[in-house]
């Protein structure tokens, strides 16, 4: 069972078999994280500087990277829980 890990922020300590389970998505929930990754990819690529204040342009481009990068760590955990399970039950 998972054991909740003392710290600052929430966070758990999961064996291998419940971080499985949990990274596993299923094809509507990838969907709809690879369309928020899209959205967000999309509106960092419309970003448009502007010279009077640079800073208000980082941080959005920050924020849109942030977001990409957290899409892409969930969906890649995903497929990792797969080629587990692939693995685990003999490359079916």
């Amino acid at each position: 069972m998972a054991k909740q890990v003392a710290n600052v922020f929430t966070s758990f300590e999961l064996s291998e078999e419940e971080w499985v389970q949990a990274a596993q998505l299923n094809d509507m929930q990838k969907m709809l994280f690879q369309s928020m990754r899209s959205e967000a990819a999309n509106a960092k690529l419309n970003l448009v500087p502007d010279p009077s204040n640079y800073t208000v342009y980082l941080q959005q481009e920050a924020e849109y990277r942030g977001r990409i990068t957290a899409f892409d760590e969930i969906l890649a955990a995903s497929q990792e829980a797969e080629e587990i399970i692939a693995a685990n039950n003999g490359g079916e």
